[in-house]
């Protein structure tokens, strides 16, 4: 199976390609690639919801700058949302640090942007910013997957097998 990550962390992305050589990776835009049919689409991360309004050319000195820099940011693409291609399965990973609202938050993202999966994360003691374990909830419009705490290569494999069921 060709499983198509974009932005994933490249230690994770590795290790999981050691115990799956068929998974395939491509940094960068998605939305230019050729997919072969019942290929998968993992957005992996969030480059920014925002981008900065004014581009500056060269390197802004603190001088002509001052003591505080305004920046303007505007709405980025939504790479994922804007992405459509037929006989290619869409996951995308959902972060949130409210447990009461996150399930809710990923069921929706899951209809707004046409999803077929989402890796929910949700961060609190046990999982955190930089830890080496992590916890999904892997949501589909059939139902949820609980997927157990356990370092993240293994979680990765995990999800690669949930994807490629679906």
């Amino acid at each position: 199976y060709d499983v198509t990550s974009v932005e994933l962390v490249k230690h994770n992305l590795k290790v999981l390609q050691k115990k799956e050589p068929n998974i395939k990776s491509y940094q960068g835009n998605a939305i230019n690639l050729k997919f072969k049919d019942n290929s998968f689409l993992v957005m992996a991360a969030a480059v920014s919801d925002y981008v900065p309004k004014v581009r500056y050319k060269d390197k802004m000195k603190k001088d002509d700058i001052g003591e505080i820099w305004n920046l303007r940011l505007g709405l980025n693409d939504d790479i994922l949302s804007s992405f459509r291609a037929l006989g290619v399965k869409k996951s995308g990973f959902k972060l949130e640090s409210e447990q009461e609202s996150a399930l809710n938050d990923a069921k929706k993202m899951l209809n707004e942007k046409g999803l077929d999966a989402v890796c929910l994360n949700i961060l609190d003691d046990v999982v955190k910013f930089g830890s080496d374990v992590t916890r999904v909830t892997f949501i589909t419009k059939t139902g949820q997957t609980e997927i157990k705490t356990a370092p993240k290569d293994e979680v990765a494999l995990q999800i690669a097998k949930l994807t490629k069921s679906l």
